[in-house]
């Protein structure tokens, strides 16, 4: 699946061919982590590309939320830990 996945990323220009061997290569290491994990620990892209493709790869349409303006009574019903998370990445990347 990984193999695929990384397929996918080349196929979207997120990762070169030489990139997506040292990604598998670290996976056979740490085979707990997440692709999008081992790709930024590698310094290799920002997280939406992988984003981009992991959707690709399961056939979904990626909407990045930052482009909405999320009512308060639906983000009210989110668990905190996810609301957290995209909050952390977000200033990541500003």
């Amino acid at each position: 699946m990984l193999e695929t996945i990384c397929t996918t990323l080349i196929r979207n220009g997120a990762l070169s061919q030489a990139q997506a061997a040292q990604v598998l290569d670290a996976h056979q290491k740490e085979p707990e982590k997440r692709i999008d994990e081992l790709v930024a620990e590698l310094g290799l892209t920002i997280e939406p590309e992988v984003l981009v493709a992991l959707a690709d790869y399961v056939g979904l349409r990626f909407v990045d939320l930052g482009d909405f303006e999320i009512d308060d009574e639906a983000l009210g019903a989110m668990p905190a830990g996810l609301v957290y998370r995209s909050e952390e990445h977000t200033s990541e990347l500003q």
